[in-house]
This record gives C-alpha cells, structure tokens and sequence, in this order.
C-alpha cells in the first residue's frame, strides 16, 4: 500500500495517535543513539544502538502511514539525557520503558483499527525489554547494599533525633550526639554487611564484592545521617529540626523506593507507604521515651 493510499483511509483521530507514536519513536531514537555514543562498554554501545535503530525503523514505518516528518520532543529527549548524567543508566532505561507501557492503549488502540500495524507494535512491546534486560550495572548488583544502609539509618536516626529532641534541648548536642552515633553505626554496618557478603561468596552464592558491598552500605548509611543531622546544625529550635529530619527522610524513602520501583519493575506506593508508616511510628514512640526519660531523670540540657 503506497504512501498516498494510507494517508486517505486515516481519520483525523487515528492520524493524530500515530503522530504521536511517530514522534515518541523520533525522539527514542535520538535518545537512544546519544547514549550508545556516550557508552564506554563496546557490548553495550551495541544494544543501545540496535534498539536506536529499531526505533528509526518503527517511525519510518509510521511516516508512511502519515507521510510526514515529525519532530521529536526536545523537553523528553533533554529530560532523560539529563538524567543519563546523574543516574545509573539501566534506571534511565527501564524509565524510559516504564514510558512506553503506559502508552500502551494507545499503541492497541491503531492496532484494533490497523491490524497490519500489529507486528511493529509487538516489537515494541517485548523486543526492547528484552534487549534493556541485558544491560546491567555494577551499581544494580548492590541495591540490597544501599537498601540495607538507607533502611537502617532512617530508622535508627529518625528514633534517636526524635527520643533527645524531647530529652535535651540544645540542638548542637543533638547533632553531636546524632552524627557521632551515626558515624559509629555506619561502620558497624559496613563490618556486617562485609561479613555477611563474604559468607555468601564463599557459600557460592553470592556475586558481590564484600568490601564493595561494605563501602556501599557504610557510604549510604553516613549519607543518610549527615542529611537528617544538618538541620539540628542549621537551626537552633529542636522540634523544627526534627519537623524537617522527618520531611527529608519521607523525601528519601520517595526517592528510592521510585528508583527500586523503576530498577525492579515492582509497585512504588505499598513499599513506599510500609515504609513512611514504620518511620512515622518510630518517630512517635521514640518522642514519647525521650519525654519520660527527661522527666524520669530529671536532666535538663
């Protein structure tokens, strides 16, 4: 069917959903080509580039469905470039992916009206994941590391800021107190998760490096504290601080449990609001021990 042809039988609301996937595919494929160019791992650079180039196929495809040029978007293709230079690139993948799945009643959608068009929209659908599933980062290997330092200091900080922000009044001891707990904890952590990564290689079931798995777990955890300790430093009003601790360590959980939702294509808000609630609870009962120990003991700092 030529060109001339297609573009008679599409009505105004079909051409518009296939300009639409046209310019979705444009942009991927800029996107795409941009980061196989960026890409150090020659392996890599090479799935970056077939998937590129499946998606200039796809909207050649398409153009001759349209028999027009479409401009890809500039705000997307800016978007995940820019993200491509702060976070892990498998995350900007599956992002970029999780995209696509969301445009999916659009992509059945012409399929239903254009049954010929099935095929290209069944290479859409499972071709690219299977090829983003082949792309992994050493960083992906170590999320239970991260989860284990970022999990361990929320909690434990947010239940020790909370318990002497009722128990002492000086926000510079607060923060001395907090960073000098944390700082201790973080290496603890990092020794466990050490040991514990160690037993596992040796077992033959472990991937990880153990002292890698260590910095990991360590670094997030004193990264974690440092945040949740900077208001207590910053102001002089214990309650405020631990208002805004509280604010930065939801922020937190949000963050990450987006970018693990992202990397292990698993639901955001069950593990978000688990999470939210436990450290909500810490807080509170935490809060509650700080003022009976101040009035138990009788201490006023």
């Amino acid at each position: 069917m030529s060109t001339e042809v297609k573009e008679k039988i599409l009505p105004p609301e079909l051409r518009k959903l296939i300009e639409e996937i046209q310019c979705d595919e444009i942009t991927e494929y800029e996107i795409y080509s941009s980061l196989a160019h960026k890409e150090k791992d020659k392996e890599k650079a090479k799935l970056l580039q077939q998937i590129a180039n499946d998606e200039l196929r796809h909207y050649n495809y398409w153009k001759e469905w349209t028999g027009k040029d479409i401009k890809p978007s500039k705000t997307k293709k800016i978007f995940y470039l820019t993200l491509a230079k702060i976070m892990p690139q498998s995350f900007v993948l599956k992002l970029m992916e999780r995209g696509e799945e969301l445009s999916q009643s659009r992509y059945e959608y012409v399929a239903s009206k254009l049954p010929e068009t099935a095929h290209i929209i069944e290479e859409e659908r499972d071709h690219e994941t299977k090829l983003l599933d082949l792309i992994e980062e050493d960083i992906l290997k170590y999320i239970s590391s991260v989860v284990l330092g970022m999990n361990d200091a929320l909690v434990e900080m947010i239940g020790a800021l909370a318990g002497m922000s009722q128990a002492i009044k000086d926000s510079g001891v607060i923060a001395m107190a907090a960073f000098l707990t944390g700082f201790a904890a973080s290496l603890s952590m990092a020794a466990a998760e050490y040991l514990s990564t160690r037993e596992e290689v040796e077992a033959g079931d472990g991937h990880k490096s153990p002292l890698k798995a260590a910095i990991v777990t360590g670094v997030s955890y004193i990264l974690v504290v440092a945040i949740l300790v900077l208001p207590f430093i910053l102001l002089n009003n214990p309650l405020i601080s631990l208002g805004i601790a509280v604010v930065s360590a939801i922020g937190i959980i949000a963050f990450f449990n987006f970018f693990v939702s992202v990397i292990r294509e698993r639901p955001f808000w069950k593990s978000f609001i688990e999470m939210a609630l436990i450290l909500f609870g810490v807080t509170l009962i935490s809060g509650l021990v700080g003022w009976i120990a101040r009035r138990l003991f009788g201490i006023d700092i």
